[in-house]
């Protein structure tokens, strides 16, 4: 089996700019890679519930790993390995090291469980110099959970989330080089509560909740008196209601309102909220098949839409899966992810729109009986008012390197390749990649979307030794620029890499070393058009278990 082994590593190694893809399935929401998505939480949340499509109350069995549901970021905005590896038991663990451009980190994480009760906690800190500035980059914060369970029918978690974030926003190269950056930093404070709850009533009925309200708060400035202050607030409510009409059919009843408002000094306010009533019927339609059918009244921002949704999961064994689904929605719906990611975005004369989607996607898993998965998504979908980020290294008079927002009748179409295999002796893979054709009505590519995206990750565990290596890769990207001052144009630029390596040894059953390496090859050079990333950051610490 030596060969499996030479192919994890040359696959996770030597790919450079191919493919990738996020898990596209959400509880049965179809999903499509390749959209500017990201949030600034310290973790990637485990709160969030979509509804949609199916939420599979009629089993079947799982053919891919259960993965929390993450989503989708480019490779600018990529996490690294924050956390240390915990052992599967109430402990108390710490982590602390230190690298080069004096980069130094803290992390401590407790676990323990009594009876029906759980919890978790997460509190770290990350700090290092600034990337060619005078602002270093400071990330602070706490993730605490607690997880309630009665008589195995009634579940209640609640949690909060709270993190302190600060990073330079630098200007453009050609500005840099002029002597013109003014060294401009984000200040971010956010703030997460929120509580699920699910229960199986006495006459089998399943009945879902959940409540999360936010508060988020920005400040943008630089050393020529620019400034910005954003503050979003919102909620999101709802639930869900399942029963079993007989036993191969099941109604199902949800609802989903989220309201958002963003209060902007320097740009223009938005307010949006969006109520989602949905009603359907799942059926067994034979021991190998099931089948959703059902509507949903949707509105957002002035826009009023009824549409179908429908979906067909086909297993023939415990090997193969086909799944098939459509559905339609309303979108731009999440205001952090529009306005406020890892960049300043300009908002002063936006008209903020809600964008129409419909959704068409296909799958076809296949499971070894060794437990490797291998699957294939097609999609396709059709986006009017898609929000599309052009001008993103617009460096303008007042000195602030501002991404600008518009709107795209777009159209995705592509394919995704998705893998996890377990190899001997320890060692692990998992490769997703997606190749797509971002469009927008005229046949032009849609704006910092990438045709190519790839995500490869290694692990290997034995001993006392553990491994874990990442790849991300976009290539085949294009962007709306203003080049010399003139006006925008569709220009094409470089492909972006970037390699993740963490290395950790146990000495004992208390103690390990480590060793994280972020931009291991010290590729990840340039995101977008003529704006310099940050570069390679080495730390060495000691991890402690107790």
């Amino acid at each position: 089996m030596h060969y499996k082994k030479i192919l994890a590593l040359a696959l996770a190694c030597g790919i450079s700019s191919a493919l990738y893809a996020a898990d596209t399935y959400d509880m049965g929401n179809v999903q499509v890679v390749g959209k500017d998505d990201q949030s600034s939480k310290i973790l990637q949340s485990s709160n969030e519930i979509a509804f949609g499509m199916t939420d599979k109350s009629i089993p079947l069995p799982d053919l891919t790993p259960e993965i929390e549901s993450l989503s989708y970021q480019p490779v600018s905005e990529k996490t690294t390995i924050e956390n240390i590896h915990r052992e599967n038991k109430n402990e108390f663990s710490a982590a602390i090291g230190i690298g080069n451009r004096s980069s130094s980190e803290m992390i401590v994480n407790g676990k323990t469980q009594n009876d029906n009760y759980s919890a978790d906690l997460v509190i770290l800190r990350h700090s290092k110099d600034g990337y060619k500035s005078t602002v270093d980059s400071e990330r602070t914060g706490l993730k605490a959970r607690v997880t309630s369970t009665n008589d195995d029918t009634t579940t209640v978690t609640g949690g909060v989330e709270i993190l302190d974030r600060k990073h330079a926003l630098r200007g453009t190269n050609q500005a840099i080089r002029q002597g013109r950056d003014a060294n401009a930093k984000i200040d971010d404070d956010n703030k997460r509560i929120w509580i699920n709850s699910d229960s199986t009533l006495e006459n089998g009925a399943f009945v879902k909740g959940y409540l999360t309200i936010d508060s988020l708060g920005r400040d943008t400035s630089n050393q020529v008196g620019f400034k910005d202050k954003q503050d979003l607030n919102a909620y999101r409510i709802g639930g869900t209601y399942k029963n079993r009409i007989d036993d191969k059919t099941s109604a199902k009843a949800s609802i989903d309102i989220r309201n958002e408002k963003l209060d902007s000094d320097y740009g223009n306010n938005v307010k949006i909220t969006k109520t989602v009533a949905a009603g359907g019927i799942e059926k067994e339609l034979s021991c190998k098949a099931t089948g959703g059918i059902g509507l949903k009244a949707m509105k957002l921002k002035g826009e009023d839409k009824l549409s179908p949704y429908l979906n067909f999961n086909y297993q023939p064994n415990t090997i193969w899966k086909i799944s098939l689904g459509y559905e339609e929605d309303l979108g731009n719906d999440n205001l952090e992810r529009i306005f406020l990611p890892n960049r300043y975005v300009d908002t002063k004369n936006l008209d903020f729109k809600a964008s129409k989607k419909k959704t068409l996607k296909s799958s076809v898993d296949y499971r070894t009986y060794n437990g490797d998965c291998i699957g294939i998504d097609l999609f396709s979908q059709k986006e009017d008012n898609s929000i599309e980020y052009y001008d993103l290294d617009n460096f303008d008079g007042r000195r602030i390197l501002s991404s600008r927002v518009g709107y795209a009748d777009a159209e995705r179409k592509g394919l995704t390749l998705r893998g996890d295999f377990k190899f001997e002796d320890g060692f692990t893979l998992s490769i997703h990649a997606t190749s797509q054709n971002p469009e927008d009505e005229n046949g032009n590519r849609l704006s910092y979307e990438p045709k190519r995206i790839l995500d490869v990750g290694l692990n290997y565990t034995k001993n006392k030794l553990m491994l874990d290596f990442t790849r991300r890769a976009e290539s085949g990207r294009k962007a709306y620029v203003g080049t010399n001052g003139g006006p925008l144009g569709l220009v094409g630029i470089s492909d972006y890499t970037r390699s993740d390596l963490v290395v950790k040894y146990k000495i004992n059953d208390r103690f390990s070393a480590y060793c994280k390496i972020k931009d291991l090859y010290d590729e990840a050079k340039k995101i977008r058009h003529d704006v310099s990333e940050e570069g390679r950051v080495t730390l060495g610490g000691i991890e402690m278990h107790f």
